[in-house]
């Protein structure tokens, strides 16, 4: 990431320098979503919650039915077993799970 803030954040959860990968995109938005405290999803152009939001979808029901949920919103049911209120607190919970009480890595 380019962002400073984000890159020292990042860093400071998982003890070593953003890679440029997938995994470690995905986990910066995990990293930023947790910081900033925001797991709104009304605004789908802040890029942080809703990436983090989608990838936790797709790590618990793969890429295929979160394909089928953005052609199908209203299907969620159908492939998530649940509604879209349970899938965010789902997430919620798993990010705060995942971070909260995480002894947090200071200097190098």
């Amino acid at each position: 990431t380019q962002d400073p803030e984000m890159a020292e954040a990042f860093y400071s959860y998982t003890g070593h320098s953003y890679q440029g990968d997938m995994e470690s995109y995905f986990e910066a938005h995990d990293v930023w979503t947790y910081e900033l405290g925001d797991y709104s999803l009304e605004n789908l152009t802040d890029g942080s919650p809703v990436t983090s939001f989608t990838y936790y979808l797709i790590r618990n029901y793969g890429e295929d039915a979160v394909c089928n949920l953005l052609l199908y919103p209203d299907t969620v049911m159908e492939v998530t077993g649940t509604t879209w209120e349970v899938l965010q607190n789902a997430w919620k919970e798993s990010i705060l799970n995942k971070y909260t009480d995480m002894e947090v890595y200071i200097g190098e």
